[in-house]
C-alpha cells in the first residue's frame, strides 16, 4: 500500500510539474448517465456442492453517472459513481429478510491519469492510478480475463459480479503504466492491491505485452505475481495448525485429520491404509498441540520418537503465486481480405486465452499444473448484421477440487498473536460432503460455455442477452458474494437479459 501511495504521489508530482510550464486549460466533459435493468432466471444451479435448485428469477436495476475533467489535455480525472438495486440469489437457508430487495452503492471507476511525452492522444507513456477497469482480452464477452479473475491456492475461476451480463473485465485498485509503439506493440505494468479476496491489500505485480500483426493476428503474453508482497505474511501465508504439511518416515501428510476422514468416507479401497495412517498421525498431533500445548516442532519431535526416531520436517501452504497468461486472436477478414457489407467489424474473429494458476506445486493438495490450467476459446459468429455481436465461448478448467473459496474466506485459523487468517486451501472439508471428498466427483464442472448477443437498438439504447453455464456466484444478504460457483455441470445454466440506456 505504501508503494502504491508513493507511486501515485510521484505521478501527480510529475504531472503537476509538467503542467506548471504549460498554459492552464481545464475542460469539463458533460456528465453522462447510464440506466440499466438486468433480469433473467437460473434454469438449474447447485448451491454449495449438492443442493440442486431450479427456476430462480433474478433482477438488478442500476444507474451510473460519469464525471470527467481534463487539464491541458494530459491530466485526466475520471469517476463513475452510482448504485444497483438487487434481490438476493438462491440460498438454501433463505429467510424473509434475505429475500428483500437491497441497494448497493458503487464507484466502478475513480481514476487519475497523465499522458507523458508524445502527443496527448498518442503519448510516450500513460500512467493511471486509483480504481480502474482493466481488460487485456479485447474480444472476450464473459469467460477469460484470468489474470485478475482467478486464484491459484485455492484454485478457482470467477465470472460475473453483482450483475452477470457483459461483465468481462477486472476492477483494479493501484497503478498502471501503459506504453504503445506504432500500434504494433503495447505493454502494461500494474501494481495493484488485492481488494476482492481475503486477506485484503496484499500487493500484486502484473505485466502484459501484446503484439499486433496487421490486425490479422494478435498475441499477448503476461504474468502476475499474485500477493508478491503480503501486507502481513503471517496472515497471507500462515504457519498455523491445519495449514501445514509434514514429512514423517519419507511420507508427506496434510496436518488436518478432516482431510483423511473425508477420503476414508469415500471408500478409497487400496488407499485406505494410507488415509487411516494420515488420520491417526493428525489426531496425535491435534492432541499434542491442543491438549498438551506443544508447538508444531515439539509435537513432531514427540511423534517421531514414538515412531522410531526418524527425522521430520514441516512447512505451510502458501497463497502467493505466479500465474502466466497467454491470449491470442485471429481475424480472417484482415488476413484474407474478406471485408463485406454483411459483416460487422468483429465477425469471424477467433480468440482464446490460457493460464496456469500457480507455477509452483504444493504437496498433496496442489500437485498437478494441468489441473490448475484454465483455457477458453471464443468465436464471433456472423449474423448478416442482425446483431452487433454474437459470441460463443467455451472453457476448460481441469481442477479436481470444488470451484470455491469457502475454506480460504472463512477464517478458521489464527496467528500466534490471535489474528484470524484465511487458509489457502480448497473447500474439501465442508460438513455437507457427507460421502467424503473424491477428486473424481469434480470432473463434471470441467466444461463451461457462454453465448452472448448484443444489438444497438437506437442511439444510446442497447440490448444484451447472455445464456451461460459459467463460474458465476450468487449474492445474498448480508454476506455478499457466495463462496461456491453455482454451475457444476454444462446442464446447470442461466439466461439473463440487459437493457441499457446511455445519455
Amino acid at each position: 500500500m505504501k508503494s502504491i501511495s508513493l507511486a501515485l504521489l510521484a505521478t501527480v508530482t510529475l504531472a503537476t510539474s509538467a503542467l506548471a510550464a504549460e498554459q492552464d486549460s481545464i475542460v469539463f466533459a458533460r456528465p453522462s448517465f447510464t440506466v440499466f435493468h438486468e433480469f433473467g432466471s437460473i434454469n438449474r444451479g447447485t448451491e454449495q456442492e449438492s443442493f440442486v435448485f431450479h427456476d430462480v428469477f433474478l433482477s438488478r436495476s442500476g444507474v451510473l453517472v460519469n464525471f470527467k475533467a481534463t487539464r491541458n489535455e494530459r491530466l485526466t480525472v475520471d469517476a463513475l459513481v452510482g448504485g444497483t438495486y438487487w434481490n438476493p440469489s438462491f440460498n438454501e437457508n433463505v429467510s424473509s429478510e434475505s429475500s428483500l430487495r437491497y441497494f448497493a452503492a458503487a464507484a466502478p471507476r475513480a481514476e487519475i491519469s497523465y499522458a507523458f511525452g508524445g502527443t496527448p492522444s498518442e503519448p510516450f507513456l500513460k500512467a493511471t492510478g486509483g480504481l480502474f477497469q482493466y481488460k487485456y482480452n479485447e474480444y472476450s464477452r464473459n469467460l477469460g480475463e484470468y489474470m485478475f479473475r482467478t486464484t491459484a491456492y485455492p484454485t478457482q475461476v470467477m465470472t460475473g459480479g453483482l450483475t452477470w451480463v457483459d461483465v468481462n473485465r477486472a476492477s483494479v485498485t493501484g497503478l498502471k503504466l501503459s506504453q504503445s509503439l506504432n500500434q504494433i506493440f503495447s505493454h502494461d505494468l500494474l501494481i495493484s492491491m488485492e481488494t476482492d479476496q481475503l486477506p485484503y491489500y496484499d500487493l500484486n505485480l502484473s505485466y502484459m505485452a501484446k503484439a499486433n500483426f496487421k490486425q490479422a493476428f494478435k498475441v499477448g503474453v503476461g504474468v502476475q505475481f499474485a500477493r508478491v508482497l503480503p501486507i502481513r505474511p503471517s496472515i497471507t501465508n500462515p504457519d498455523v495448525q491445519y495449514n501445514r504439511y509434514y514429512t514423517l518416515n519419507d511420507t508427506t501428510y496434510v496436518d488436518n485429520p478432516d482431510y483423511y476422514n473425508q477420503r476414508l468416507n469415500d471408500k478409497p479401497g487400496a488407499d485406505s491404509a494410507k488415509y487411516a495412517r494420515g488420520r491417526y498421525l493428525g489426531t496425535q498431533l491435534d492432541n499434542l498441540i491442543n491438549i498438551r500445548g506443544m508447538s508444531m516442532s515439539q509435537a513432531l519431535d514427540s511423534l517421531s520418537r514414538a515412531e522410531g526416531g526418524n527425522p521430520t520436517s514441516y512447512d505451510n501452504f502458501n497463497t502467493s503465486s505466479i500465474k502466466p497468461v497467454i491470449v491470442a486472436s485471429f481475424d480472417p477478414k484482415a488476413a484474407f481480405g474478406l471485408e463485406s457489407d454483411h459483416l460487422n467489424k468483429n465477425d469471424l474473429i477467433l480468440y482464446g486465452e490460457a493460464s496456469i494458476l500457480g507455477i509452483e506445486n504444493q504437496p498433496i493438495l496442489y500437485t498437478s499444473r494441468l489441473q490448475r490450467t484454465v483455457a477458453m476459446v471464443g468465436f464471433n459468429v456472423p449474423t448478416a448484421k442482425l446483431l452487433d455481436v454474437f459470441a460463443v465461448e467455451l472453457e476448460w478448467f481441469g481442477s479436481r477440487q470444488p470451484n470455491s473459496n469457502a475454506a480460504s474466506q472463512q477464517t478458521i485459523g489464527k496467528t500466534a498473536e490471535g489474528l484470524p487468517v484465511a487458509l489457502p486451501q480448497p473447500s474439501i472439508y465442508n460438513n455437507n460432503l457427507t460421502a467424503g471428498y473424491n477428486p473424481n466427483d469434480w470432473k463434471d464442472d470441467d466444461i463451461k460455455w457462454s453465448v452472448f448477443a448484443s444489438r444497438q437498438l437506437t442511439k444510446g439504447f442497447k440490448w444484451d442477452v447472455q445464456v451461460a453455464s459459467d463460474n458465476a456466484r450468487g449474492f445474498i444478504y448480508p454476506s455478499g458474494r457466495r463462496y461456491w460457483a453455482y454451475f457444476r455441470s454444462p446442464s446447470d445454466w442461466y439466461w439473463m437479459m440487459k437493457i441499457t440506456a446511455n445519455i
